[in-house]
């Protein structure tokens, strides 16, 4: 009775298109809020500039992110107004994906079972509270899955190696991760990742040339460089400088707003936290079981040092920002979900065991990852919001706001709101804001303050709104706001935990 169940299990435990189906219905539940949230906003903002006023991003709206995301908004608003449904589906869909590629890695590195294990883990942590699971249409959710594909296309370009095909599989391989990093600049410690597991795996399995690694090299970046090139024309064509580029997607990272004013104190703190007191704890078992295997994994032509550099990469890129926002922890999912199948396969080919007894103990493996990965936090949340009913989103109040300026206000009026939470309700209001500095993340940044003040008194916003919470805060960092407020303002009321300012119609 015992191995008839064990058989039966095995099937649907090991097939990925079921697995994937249920990711993506964890996906889907993780993401049922019907709020949107600040990055949401952000986005869906600079998308309604973007299409209503022909204002590409960086010039009309300040935020840091590389272009990939807006175009993704973009599209979305085109097909169906502000929403988070089809960017938040999207993402899921992504993920999804993303989780298939990564079986097909394992598959290709090892075998079936490394595959699985891959899948199984990255689909369950990405759906976890602590990586915002909640908020599936985030930057690195489209990042991980075309740097997951750069992978994938640079291990299935060996196949044909000595071909002209060969060539072909690198520059494609470079191709998707030049639209990762179009998507996030972290992908960048991605792309070194994908050169050092192209030497790698060469090293490991080839004798190649010094002529052959260069020539390698030079279509990886080239295929990197193209979508990159092409993005970069397409900002052009809208408007967007060089130089805006630049500023706005790189040397933001170097200013205020960008994490360059963190801290090293901060740093390390929120780093332990992070790394020692949360579900990450999970995998270091893995990692320190894919080390000790070394010298099987060589042996099985697996590019060990590959999967290190890509793994050890990608954990730089989780912390080079400083901030430790849950989103940014999937950049290093697909390597170690990769690291650990390889690892969690292994174990089940030494010593012999039969046939029978194997699929007992595959069975047993994924119920237990199933158990220990399972995403129970995002479960209860999604628990207490749809079917108990006793947990109001924050971010409702922000959609109501959105809404009633857009009813209290004319298409060309500007507003202006500055709180820390309040760009969903910049999105839903489909209102201008009287300055590019619309987000408060940046207003820290050399010249942001004047340039706001400018604005408010050039572009004269209907309404000056501001979070209650941090209104104290932000009339001290711009006590300009403060005689702008007595010269042509008049408090209208206090609601939505919001202080909201009307123009005196008067005044100027």
């Amino acid at each position: 009775m015992g191995n008839y169940l064990y058989n039966a299990l095995y099937r649907p435990l090991t097939s990925p298109s079921i697995i994937g189906v249920i990711i993506f219905c964890l996906l889907l539940i993780a993401s049922s809020s019907e709020y949107m949230v600040n990055d949401e906003g952000i986005w869906n903002y600079i998308a309604f500039l973007w299409i209503k006023y022909g204002i590409p991003p960086y010039i009309g709206a300040i935020e840091n992110k590389s272009p990939g995301i807006f175009m993704i908004f973009v599209i979305s608003n085109l097909l169906f107004d502000v929403n988070i449904w089809f960017p938040r589906i999207l993402g899921s869909l992504v993920m999804v994906a993303t989780s298939i590629v990564l079986y097909l890695i394992g598959r290709r590195l090892y075998d079936d079972l490394a595959g699985i294990i891959a899948m199984v883990i990255f689909g369950l942590s990405v759906t976890w509270k602590f990586m915002d699971g909640t908020y599936t249409a985030q930057t690195e959710s489209f990042m991980v899955l075309f740097s997951t594909l750069a992978f994938f296309f640079l291990l299935d370009s060996h196949k044909a190696r000595g071909t002209s095909l060969h060539i072909t599989g690198i520059f494609i391989a470079g191709l998707f991760m030049g639209i990762a990093i179009s998507f996030k600049q972290t992908a960048i410690f991605s792309a070194v990742a994908l050169f050092a597991f192209l030497l790698s795996f060469e090293n490991n399995q080839f004798s190649s040339t010094y002529k052959n690694i260069l020539i390698n090299s030079f279509f990886l970046m080239a295929g990197i460089l193209f979508p990159i090139c092409l993005t970069l024309i397409l900002l052009l064509v809208s408007g967007i400088t060089i130089a805006d580029y630049s500023k706005e997607v790189w040397l933001v990272l170097l200013q205020k707003g960008g994490g360059a004013e963190l801290d090293i104190t901060s740093r390390i703190w929120t780093f332990i936290t992070k790394w020692r007191y949360s579900e990450m704890i999970l995998f270091y078992p893995l990692v320190l079981l894919f080390i000790i295997q070394r010298k099987r994994i060589r042996d099985n032509n697996i590019p060990f040092w590959g999967i290190i550099f890509w793994l050890s990469l990608d954990f730089l890129g989780v912390n080079a920002s400083g901030f430790y926002f849950g989103h940014q922890f999937k950049q290093v999912m697909p390597s170690l979900a990769i690291a650990s199948g390889i690892a969690i396969s292994m174990l089940f080919q030494t010593p012999p065991i039969i046939e029978t007894e194997r699929r007992r103990y595959i069975v047993q493996a994924i119920v237990l990852i199933a158990i220990l990965w399972a995403p129970y936090q995002t479960l209860y949340r999604f628990y207490s919001i749809n079917i108990k009913g006793g947990v109001e989103d924050e971010y409702g109040q922000y959609r109501e706001l959105g809404l009633w300026i857009k009813e209290n206000t004319k298409d060309n009026d500007y507003i202006y709101l500055l709180g820390a939470h309040t760009n969903p309700a910049q999105a839903y209001s489909e209102r201008r804001s009287a300055s590019r500095y619309f987000s408060s993340l940046f207003m820290g940044r050399d010249g942001a303050k004047q340039e706001i003040i400018d604005d408010l008194t050039q572009n004269k916003p209907k309404f000056i709104i501001i979070e209650h919470r941090m209104s104290g805060s932000i009339k001290r960092v711009l006590p300009e706001l403060e005689v702008i407020l007595k010269q042509s303002y008049q408090r209208k009321m206090t609601q939505y935990d919001l202080e909201i300012y009307e123009r005196n119609s008067l005044k100027n």
